[in-house]
């Protein structure tokens, strides 16, 4: 029993730092042995353990992953200090009805850099105080360096909403 307990308070404080979905899990799994063998209060304390150490290790990697691993998001367009910037934004009703409005979208992107790079951004529908209506996610736009590119989509929404939207704004870029 002693083995199994040490085994499984090492896979609950192990799962704050690594694979902290597997080692919560084991150590849940052996929370549970544990208490099948009627040691209740170590087989609750490991599995409530287990649970919190995995969720804050995961909440941890989360954190590290988004700002370390992944390019960074930029919220200022100032073309001096980027090497792209969006030169236009254009937006109308391709389609509606009384109950849905196809809404459409086209982006300029040009990229400064000699490099190709790939953004990606949400494009936010606003009403005429700047709150957002509706939005469309633009992914993976690629554009060879030196150069610009031309995207298109489109957002359905709801014809009294679409009524609302006065203009349409790409926010932040993630490249």
């Amino acid at each position: 029993m002693g083995k199994l307990l040490t085994a499984g308070y090492m896979c609950a404080f192990a799962s704050l730092g690594f694979f902290p979905l597997p080692l919560a899990l084991a150590g849940v799994v052996i929370g549970i042995m544990v208490l099948s063998r009627e040691r209740l209060g170590h087989g609750i304390a490991l599995i409530v353990l287990s649970v919190l150490c995995g969720y804050i290790g995961m909440s941890w990697s989360t954190a590290v992953w988004n700002r370390v691993l992944l390019p960074q998001t930029t919220t200022s367009t100032d073309s001096a200090e980027l090497p792209w910037h969006v030169v236009s934004i254009e937006s109308r009703i391709t389609s509606a009805d009384d109950v849905q409005t196809k809404y459409a979208w086209k982006l300029t992107i040009r990229n400064d850099s000699r490099q190709p790079a790939v953004f990606s951004g949400p494009i936010e529908f606003q009403d005429a105080d700047g709150f957002i209506v509706d939005q469309d996610i633009a992914l993976d736009l690629k554009v060879r360096g030196t150069s610009s590119g031309v995207f298109t989509g489109y957002a359905l929404m709801r014809t009294e909403d679409a009524r609302k939207v006065t203009r349409v704004t790409l926010v932040q870029i993630r490249f």
